[in-house]
């Protein structure tokens, strides 16, 4: 079975030779020119030989398809396969071993080839195709010191991730807290609202109590004159 790329809800645009690629979803890959080359390359009907013969003869003279393997391996992990293609039995692939997805904001992950090349390089040098080995050396260095440097810039982007996240986080939690302290005065005010009301009844229940109290005192005297005047007519 031929590897075979998921282009299916995949958007991909070219970022110099590297490939950007972004789902429905919205999460990115990059995919540095030697991995983009293999993905480009998986139609699935170009077998992995094949795919080792074009990077052998343009970017990596010194791939192998031990190479080609483990970068399908890296893609499938990620999803970037129709599905995963497994390597013939004398081919061990080791899950990984080139490959460093580096997660960046969001949901980026990139997927750099730099120590592919280098050990395209080294195995090329075992099969007699090798620059020399001082060559060799500069790559390797060259290669550590940019996977250095993405590390850096990863555990960057990372500790800004979790700064950002925090300050959120922190600021949710001020607008809460603040929300509830508005509640609590609102509730402490029509509290105190309702005990101002239930005092101004009571006072005016008194009053009309009062009144009544006195309009009755007034039926009494009116009466008791009423009584007096006739008593004397008499």
């Amino acid at each position: 079975m031929n590897p075979k790329a998921q282009t299916s809800g995949l958007t991909a645009v070219r970022r110099g030779e590297a490939l950007e690629l972004t789902d429905a979803a919205g999460r990115t890959w990059t995919l540095e020119p030697v991995t983009a080359v293999v993905f480009e390359a998986c139609d699935g009907t170009t077998p992995v030989a094949s795919i080792t013969r074009r990077l052998q003869a343009g970017r990596c003279p010194g791939a192998t398809e031990q190479s080609v393997w483990e970068i399908l391996d890296g893609l499938a992990e990620e999803g970037l396969l129709a599905a995963r293609v497994a390597p013939p039995t004398d081919q061990t692939v080791s899950r990984r071993s080139l490959f460093r997805f580096v997660a960046a904001a969001g949901a980026v992950a990139a997927i750099s080839t730099h120590s592919l090349d280098a050990l395209a390089k080294s195995s090329g040098k075992s099969s007699g195709k090798s620059s020399g080995k001082s060559s060799g050396k500069s790559s390797g260095k060259s290669s550590g010191k940019s996977s250095g440097k993405r590390d850096a810039k990863a555990s960057e982007e990372k500790a800004k991730r979790k700064h950002r996240k925090a300050a959120e986080q922190n600021k949710k939690k001020a607008a809460k807290k603040q929300a509830a302290a508005e509640q609590k005065k609102k509730l402490a005010a029509k509290k105190a609202a309702a005990e101002q009301n239930k005092k101004k009844a009571a006072e005016q229940k008194q009053k009309l109590s009062s009144k009544q109290a006195a309009a009755e005192q007034n039926k009494k005297k009116a009466a008791e004159q009423n009584k007096k005047k006739t008593a004397e007519t008499k």
